[in-house]
């Protein structure tokens, strides 16, 4: 009996190791994440997050690598849905509401963003980008967000999204940049001054006479804090994707997030838990009553808001919620 067993393992170690083909695309985005891994240690310690930012004559270019535990096809499918952008974006505190227009490859969003608090969008800033799939195969996507115009001023906003499987999981990049403006940058400075003067980020500089750990503060934390924010976002509406029902979806979303911030509170709590689901709800009607007009404005607002809706009951079920 040991004598077959013998044969049997080198018979099949004389096999040759049978894999399925995987696109250049797929293999060079692992192959950077490996070799970007390798120089960056996890932005946090118990998250798949790797972050590496450059700032430059008022451009600012930010690259993040992380993986999240979804299946490929999951993710690419959202990336790629203007919906979807729209509403995993609204999790975060400062988007207001976001809304699209077009169908197919290309799709123009226009995002709102203001303070942490609740701002209707007639009073929030904006950015409108151009959403667009600029490749897509079965083991790899990219999603590319465009604008030529920002806020204050600022340009050149560009924000690559690459995404491939990994590991039973999904690999996803994100390279962004853009161009600030004199009014852009005064602003920042004048937000790292006073309201983000005592906010840290992840990355651990040094340890203080106690041996506690000192946090990165100005705009690297700033940079930390929200690609952090942007990542937990993307992964609570994906664990909360596959219900029909979209009033109860964005009820478990907004759940969803606020717990995973609240994992790093010290870093990411900006509003207590309430007053976070209160605003949000209000921002979510506000993006459901903008989206309904532009699809009526398109002709296509009967069908496409009761689908959006969930059965026509989405305004009336967030209406309610208290």
């Amino acid at each position: 009996m040991r004598q077959r067993a013998l044969i049997a393992i080198l018979l099949l170690s004389a096999c040759p190791v049978i894999t399925s083909a995987s696109s250049p695309e797929h293999q060079q985005l692992v192959s950077r994440y490996q070799e970007f891994s390798a120089n960056l240690k996890p932005v946090v310690t118990t998250m798949p997050l790797h972050i590496s930012s450059v700032e430059v004559d008022g451009r600012l270019d930010v690259d993040v690598f992380g993986v999240i535990n979804q299946p490929f096809q999951r993710v690419a499918a959202s990336l790629a849905a203007p919906r979807s952008v729209c509403e995993f974006l609204l999790l975060n505190l400062n988007v207001k509401a976001c809304t699209y227009e077009g169908i197919g490859d290309a799709a123009s969003l226009k995002i709102y963003v203001a303070g942490k608090g609740y701002t209707p969008p007639y009073r929030s800033l904006s950015i409108e980008p151009l959403h667009q799939v600029s490749k897509r195969s079965p083991d790899y996507m990219a999603m590319a967000l465009d604008a030529q115009k920002g806020i204050m001023g600022s340009s050149n906003y560009h924000v690559l999204t690459e995404v491939a499987p990994y590991q039973q999981r999904t690999l996803v990049r994100v390279s962004s940049s853009y161009q600030g403006s004199r009014i852009s940058n005064m602003a920042t400075q004048a937000y790292l001054r006073t309201f983000a003067r005592d906010k840290i980020g992840f990355s651990v500089t040094g340890f203080d006479t106690r041996g506690k750990p000192v946090y990165i503060k100005g705009l690297q934390a700033v940079i930390e804090r929200n690609v952090v924010r942007s990542y937990m976002a993307l992964q609570a509406y994906l664990e909360h994707s596959q219900k029909r029902n979209r009033p109860e979806q964005f009820e478990q979303r907004i759940h969803r997030w606020y717990d995973l911030t609240e994992t790093y509170a010290m870093q990411l709590r900006e509003v207590e838990r309430e007053r976070y689901f209160y605003n949000k709800r209000r921002e979510y009607r506000n993006q459901l009553r903008l989206q309904t007009k532009l699809d009526d404005r398109s002709g296509s607002g009967a069908v496409t808001t009761r689908a959006q809706t969930g059965s026509g009951q989405g305004f009336n079920a967030i209406r309610t919620t208290k």
